[in-house]
């Protein structure tokens, strides 16, 4: 879960998505899971009050949107680069 948390924060698109490859066997490819965990890893985290808000709703706002798409990873990978994108 840190290397994929460090990679948001370094806003390397191409680099997140390869960890998130690469983390695949951790999360035995449970794309729900990884996000409930990178949830649990955000609210545990000593941020800026801002940031975690704004991490805590995006994550959420894609475990909801994980109980209706087709393609798990994708969705997942679309709530890693929204994360990333996060200018406050």
């Amino acid at each position: 879960m840190e290397l994929i948390f460090r990679e948001i924060k370094k806003k390397n698109v191409e680099l997140l998505r390869k960890a998130l490859i690469e983390s695949e066997q951790t999360f035995n490819s449970d794309y729900t899971s990884l996000l409930r965990n990178l949830f649990n890893y955000v609210d545990e985290a000593e941020t800026n009050a801002d940031l975690k808000r704004f991490y805590l709703l995006t994550i959420s706002e894609y475990l909801y949107r994980d109980g209706f798409v087709i393609d798990k990873e994708i969705n997942c990978y679309a709530c890693l680069i929204q994360l990333s994108e996060v200018k406050l």
